[in-house]
């Protein structure tokens, strides 16, 4: 099972790079077109609110670039892949155990579930092998912030975590 980590952040990015792009889009068009009437100091503040907000959408657009992180829970263990910077994997059988926590959030006026995964595993030699683990470390274990995944990818994830490791998995919410 493969998850895209942070749905809302994509999804917020790709609303703002819609709207800002046919806001500027629209804003130019009326201000060159003529329909309506204006005078030339009130189109060129009509052109110049255009070009703001299609600046607004380049930047917005370039957040969706870069590819999403993604979690792949399989009968190996975890994979995380949040390129470029981070990427790593936990075997099965070298994970002490395992939490998956949720918190509800509020940005603006929406209010979201947001998932953490918090992982311990056995034996030191199995995360020296992987230095990328090591930005992640808390305490004596490991933690990863998932972002906003929605309650059904939430549940998904804890239930392919169960299935492939029973018992080594806690869930908190």
């Amino acid at each position: 099972m493969i998850i895209k980590v942070d749905r809302l952040g994509r999804l917020r990015g790709f609303g703002g790079t819609v709207l800002f792009g046919a806001g500027g889009v629209a804003l130019i068009a009326v201000a060159t077109l003529g329909v309506a009437d204006q005078s030339s100091s009130e189109r060129m503040y009509t052109v110049l609110g255009g070009l703001a907000c299609l600046v607004v959408a380049m930047f917005a657009g370039i957040t969706l670039r870069k590819p999403a992180p993604t979690l792949t829970v399989d009968q190996k263990g975890l994979v995380v892949r949040q390129p470029p910077e981070l990427e790593f994997s936990v075997r099965w059988s070298e994970l002490h155990s395992l939490r998956l926590s949720r918190s509800k959030r509020q940005i603006g006026r929406s209010r979201s579930w947001f998932y953490q995964l918090d992982f311990w595993t056995t034996s030191e030699a199995a995360t020296l092998a992987q230095p990328d683990l090591e930005v992640l470390r808390e305490g004596e274990g490991y933690r990863f912030g998932l972002g906003h995944l929605g309650r059904r990818h939430g549940r998904k994830l804890y239930r392919a975590c169960e299935e492939h490791a029973p018992g080594r998995v806690e869930r908190v919410w």
